[in-house]
């Protein structure tokens, strides 16, 4: 039973892989760092200067939803959480790495 499972659920992920159609990957330069695009809807801006470290801020959805916090590239939002100001939309992090932690930020 888990097998057939598995076989179905495989046979119709690559069934609709198929019906996934092709975009073009825009790459411009911003004042705030690099805005990528796929076709011509906004995908993501990779962020260099966001405190201490680079950030993809926002990410939007195939929808058009952001789907990452705002909050504190964007105040205003009552409906917002404004605790942790180190955790920006999305960004890789870890401790200290050579003498520089991305994590905490004084």
């Amino acid at each position: 039973m888990r097998s057939t499972l598995l076989i179905s659920s495989s046979l119709l992920v690559c069934a609709l892989a198929g019906h996934v159609i092709a975009a073009d990957i825009v790459v411009e330069k911003t004042d705030s760092g690099i805005a990528v695009k796929v076709g011509d809807q906004p995908f993501t801006t990779y962020i260099f200067q966001s405190k201490v470290k680079p950030i993809l801020w926002p990410v939007i959805g195939p929808t058009g939803k952001e789907m990452t916090r705002a909050w504190p590239m964007r105040e205003g939002n009552p409906d917002e959480k404004t605790d942790h100001p180190h955790q920006r939309s999305f960004w890789f992090t870890h401790g200290e790495v050579n003498g520089i932690d991305f994590w905490a930020e004084a």
